[in-house]
């Protein structure tokens, strides 16, 4: 028979991976497939939402890469930190812990972003209407403006320049950096930042 002097029995691990295996399991389903689940995890494990997810698959992602990183992160430590099957499994407990609270994270975190990934730059500029802003075509409509009224202050830009993509200028002037390309450049699909949602409300 089994003994577990110290308390900690196996079925911790077990119930531990068991967690991760369901949220993984469920957006899998919430994705559509493989494929696009694994993209939303990695993607989630770096604080990105994957384009064009719904809301409930963007919260199942985000917490199966909490729940990963717990369970991954309690494992290592507790393999340094163990000599034997036995110390290993004293962990489980911390394990578990560890995994539920990186998926409640996860999912709280996936809810927020949610949230915040309302509105996206559409692959046709003509999909494009922020409200209360004119449309002026330059260049022979490679670059289009979306302006306050009276041709004022340019607040969206499309260019069609290399890969076709937007420009957020808050000051009319300078362009806002995308924070998920560390450049100007907005492309279609990308989220459209909280500050500028009044533009579409």
């Amino acid at each position: 028979m089994y003994l577990d002097p110290s308390g900690e029995a196996w079925w911790h691990w077990a119930a531990a991976i068991g967690v991760a295996a369901t949220l993984t399991t469920l957006t899998i389903i919430s994705c559509g497939g493989f494929a696009a689940a694994y993209g939303a995890i990695i993607l989630a494990g770096n604080g990105i939402a994957l384009a064009g997810l719904s809301s409930t698959a963007t919260v199942l992602a985000f917490a199966t890469a909490g729940s990963a990183l717990g369970l991954a992160g309690s494992a290592i430590y507790a393999g340094f930190s163990s000599s034997s099957a036995d110390e290993f499994a004293d962990y489980g407990l911390v394990g578990l812990i560890s995994t539920a609270t990186g998926g409640a994270l996860g999912a709280y975190t996936g809810y927020t972003i949610a949230q915040y990934n309302k509105y996206y730059f559409p692959n046709d500029p003509d999909d494009f209407n922020p409200n209360n802003l004119g449309r002026y075509d330059y260049d022979n409509g490679n670059v289009i403006k979306w302006q306050e009224p009276g041709g004022g202050k340019a607040v969206f830009e499309y260019n069609t320049h290399d890969i076709p993509h937007y420009h957020i200028t808050p000051d009319g002037v300078n362009r806002m950096i995308n924070p998920f390309t560390n450049d100007t450049h907005m492309y279609p699909g990308n989220p459209i930042p909280f500050d500028f949602w009044h533009y579409f409300k």
